[in-house]
């Protein structure tokens, strides 16, 4: 699987893939000046100019910052993932951005005393200092990546498409043909999302991964649903729309199916929603079939495990800043606020209010399985490493 598979040209063309060698714009570093004593024949010329002269500097410090961004943007497009040089000089452009204009302290912890204690009922300690970084890594120059190649696939998965259940729905059909489900647990390998993608096959839980992170470049909350008692097989996609929530299968790659479908239908074009399910059971019992014993029951879903599903710097003040300093042609998708921001209820708030409270009986959290597949890919030596390099080659 290469990237040129993944994204069509015509519908993300800056993510088409780049052959030969790649020419970049260099910084521009304008040193100032040396400050001099005005004498007596300048003095007042340059107090009447002294307005002028603040523009003119902010007007170019706005300039030197927006040049942080693009280059570091530019370093970190798909195409160039394998390249790992750009990954280090991206880093220090957006920690010289976050020192210089990011206004983040980094001696400072991003999160108030009076933010921690909802975050604690959420995230484990590794998941939250990883979110209170004032500072860029590595892996978020990864995930700043992952999430341009995210972009130019929802894009291209969306083409045509009217409203927003045609939209997630083919979303979900692209992405679970792009990826095929690997059914041997054994042969499950630790996976970095580029990686998943790249290699074109992974574990039901890694479909799922992929497929909301899709989601999310469309700013629609999507989350993976566990029975509380979890097993194989036990796997679902919950993706919020409106006061629905509808549901995707990541192990069969087939939406539930609501129960009034167009009798010339090829694909299952209606999801089903919670509420559908819990009110028929049949829904769930005709699908599944024989497998239904496996599968989840809707006696599970009146109670499930709903985990939110991401890298934790994706709920961290810094992407926040971020994103909002890219510019207009940088359309990727960088943040998610889980908790209450300028209006916008957050996240855990989303689950908890939608569908009158369908979810109330939920265990909510968010999920550790990203943190923790990407530090173990990042992890893995000898034999492993070497299946994993020959299996992207």
């Amino acid at each position: 699987m290469t990237l040129s598979n993944l994204i069509r040209r015509h519908s993300a063309p800056r993510l088409g893939m780049i052959s030969g060698v790649f020419c970049f714009a260099l910084l521009i570093f304008i040193s100032g000046c040396k400050e001099q004593t005005p004498s007596s024949s300048t003095a007042n010329k340059e107090k009447s100019q002294g307005t002028a002269g603040n523009s003119s500097a902010s007007s170019q410090g706005d300039h030197e910052c927006e040049n942080y961004i693009d280059n570091a943007m530019s370093m970190l497009e798909p195409e160039r993932l394998e390249i790992s040089s750009f990954v280090g000089r991206a880093v220090g452009l957006l920690n010289q951005w976050a020192s210089q204009c990011g206004n983040l302290n980094a001696d400072a912890s991003s999160l108030t005393d009076s933010q921690k204690p909802f975050f604690k009922k959420y995230l484990g300690e590794a998941q939250l200092a990883k979110m209170d970084l004032t500072r860029f890594t590595e892996s978020d120059a990864k995930f700043i990546r992952d999430s341009q190649l995210f972009n130019g696939m929802i894009n291209a998965a969306i083409e045509g498409k009217s409203n927003d259940v045609e939209r997630v729905t083919a979303a979900f059909y692209y992405c679970m043909s792009n990826i095929a489900l690997n059914t041997n647990q054994q042969n499950v390998l630790p996976l970095t999302p580029y990686e998943i993608c790249i290699l074109g096959a992974g574990s039901a839980e890694q479909r799922a991964w992929i497929y909301i992170d899709m989601l999310r470049q469309l700013r629609l909350d999507a989350v993976l649903l566990k029975p509380a008692k979890e097993a194989p097989y036990k796997l679902l996609v919950g993706v919020l729309l409106n006061e629905d929530i509808y549901l995707f299968d990541p192990v069969l790659g087939l939406p539930i199916p609501a129960k009034d479908q167009p009798v010339d239908a090829v694909l299952i074009p209606n999801p089903a929603t919670l509420a559908e399910v819990l009110k028929s059971p049949a829904i769930l019992k005709d699908f599944y079939g024989e497998e239904a014993a496996n599968r989840f029951s809707t006696e599970e879903l009146k109670a499930p495990q709903v985990l939110i599903t991401g890298r934790s710097c994706e709920w961290s003040t810094r992407m926040r800043h971020l994103e909002d300093s890219l510019s207009r042609k940088q359309t990727f998708v960088l943040y998610r606020n889980l908790e209450e921001f300028k209006g916008d209820p957050g996240f855990i708030s989303h689950l908890q209010t939608i569908g009158k409270g369908i979810l109330k009986d939920a265990e909510i959290k968010v999920s550790e399985y990203p943190d923790k597949e990407i530090d173990a890919s990042e992890a893995v030596t000898g034999d492993l490493k070497k299946r994993i390099t020959s299996l992207k080659s």
